[in-house]
Protein backbone atom coordinates (compact mmCIF):
# COMPACT_ATOMS: atom_id res chain seq x y z
CA UNK A 1 0.00 0.00 0.00
CA UNK A 2 0.82 3.56 -0.71
CA UNK A 3 0.44 7.40 -0.88
CA UNK A 4 0.45 9.68 -4.20
CA UNK A 5 1.00 13.48 -3.43
CA UNK A 6 1.52 15.30 -6.77
CA UNK A 7 2.46 18.70 -6.77
CA UNK A 8 -0.67 21.10 -5.98
CA UNK A 9 -0.90 25.28 -6.07
CA UNK A 10 -1.82 25.22 -2.74
CA UNK A 11 0.82 22.60 -1.42
CA UNK A 12 3.80 24.75 -0.62
CA UNK A 13 1.89 27.48 1.03
CA UNK A 14 0.77 24.68 3.57
CA UNK A 15 4.06 23.24 4.27
CA UNK A 16 5.22 26.96 4.79
CA UNK A 17 2.68 27.64 6.92
CA UNK A 18 3.19 24.47 8.98
CA UNK A 19 -0.06 23.11 8.48
CA UNK A 20 0.44 19.27 7.42
CA UNK A 21 -2.59 17.83 8.33
CA UNK A 22 -4.19 20.09 5.73
CA UNK A 23 -2.41 18.31 3.13
CA UNK A 24 -4.91 15.14 3.41
CA UNK A 25 -7.29 17.13 2.19
CA UNK A 26 -5.33 18.21 -1.11
CA UNK A 27 -4.43 14.17 -1.11
CA UNK A 28 -8.65 13.25 -1.19
CA UNK A 29 -9.03 16.38 -2.99
CA UNK A 30 -7.09 15.16 -5.90
CA UNK A 31 -8.05 11.68 -6.62
CA UNK A 32 -9.12 12.79 -9.93
CA UNK A 33 -5.60 13.73 -10.84
CA UNK A 34 -3.66 10.45 -9.60
CA UNK A 35 -3.58 11.08 -5.86
CA UNK A 36 -4.09 8.76 -3.05
CA UNK A 37 -4.21 8.33 0.52
CA UNK A 38 -2.66 5.52 2.19
CA UNK A 39 -5.85 5.03 4.20
CA UNK A 40 -7.94 4.90 1.01
CA UNK A 41 -5.51 1.94 -0.62
CA UNK A 42 -5.33 0.16 2.44
CA UNK A 43 -9.77 0.57 2.64
CA UNK A 44 -9.28 -0.27 -0.99
CA UNK A 45 -6.95 -3.62 -0.66
CA UNK A 46 -9.61 -4.75 2.73
CA UNK A 47 -12.33 -4.51 0.34
CA UNK A 48 -10.75 -6.28 -2.03
CA UNK A 49 -10.12 -8.95 0.24
CA UNK A 50 -6.46 -8.64 -0.30
CA UNK A 51 -5.29 -7.51 3.72
CA UNK A 52 -7.22 -8.42 7.09
CA UNK A 53 -8.70 -5.67 8.71
CA UNK A 54 -6.65 -6.59 11.44
CA UNK A 55 -3.48 -5.53 9.10
CA UNK A 56 -5.17 -2.17 7.43
CA UNK A 57 -5.98 -0.99 10.94
CA UNK A 58 -2.10 -1.64 12.40
CA UNK A 59 -1.00 0.13 9.36
CA UNK A 60 -3.65 3.14 9.08
CA UNK A 61 -2.88 6.62 10.06
CA UNK A 62 -6.94 7.19 10.71
CA UNK A 63 -7.50 3.71 12.51
CA UNK A 64 -11.55 4.81 13.18
CA UNK A 65 -11.98 4.25 9.76
CA UNK A 66 -10.89 0.39 10.41
CA UNK A 67 -12.53 -0.17 13.84
CA UNK A 68 -15.77 -1.39 12.92
CA UNK A 69 -14.47 -4.25 10.53
CA UNK A 70 -12.14 -5.59 13.90
CA UNK A 71 -13.17 -8.81 15.38
CA UNK A 72 -15.10 -8.23 18.61
CA UNK A 73 -12.25 -9.66 20.41
CA UNK A 74 -9.51 -7.54 19.15
CA UNK A 75 -8.76 -4.97 21.75
CA UNK A 76 -8.97 -7.54 24.51
CA UNK A 77 -5.47 -8.83 26.47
Amino acid sequence: SHEILLFHPGLPGLIRAGQLNAIRGLIEGGRKQGMKSMDGDLMHLYKEGRISAEEAYMKAGDKVLFQDFLPADFFQD
